[in-house]
């Protein structure tokens, strides 16, 4: 697999459904409530044009990792999609190939995926104390490294 929009993803930013702006405080069914979430590809199997929702398959069982909602930096800069990096203190579980964002609408079966990582720097990570996910600020790099 490679790094991408999963195809609906793409379509809930046409459509205004995802919205990456700065909020101090995000809550679950805003349109700028993102988690990340650290992911075994052993349980799960990428499918960026058909899987829209957290509840896809397997992926329930990949997930290895949560982090609370993420704080954005507005993407009206040079159209960067940036956040502040996210840490998951104390890891453990399998070793994780991706990174997946979503937009946190409070439960799985309504939860839409946006993005993918399974390539760049730290990946695989080896879960075992903290992991820190670093988002890029740079034009044309969304996740810098893990």
């Amino acid at each position: 697999m490679a790094d991408g929009f999963y195809q609906h993803g793409a379509k809930h930013f046409a459509r205004g459904n995802f919205v990456w702006m700065f909020d101090a405080t995000p809550t679950s069914a805003e349109n700028n409530a993102f988690r990340t979430y650290l992911v075994d590809t052993a349980d799960y199997t990428v499918n960026l044009a058909t899987h829209e929702f957290r509840d896809a398959a397997g992926l329930a069982a990949g997930i290895e990792e949560t982090s609370g909602l993420m704080t954005l930096v507005d993407a009206a800069v040079d159209g960067v999609l940036d956040a502040s990096d996210v840490v998951f203190t104390g890891t453990a579980g399998d070793t994780c190939e991706g990174v997946l964002l979503a937009q946190d609408e409070g439960s799985a079966a309504a939860d839409r995926l946006a993005i993918w990582w399974d390539t760049g720097a730290g990946l695989p990570v080896t879960l075992g104390g903290d992991v820190t996910v670093q988002w890029g600020n740079v034009a044309g790099t969304l996740l810098a490294r893990i």
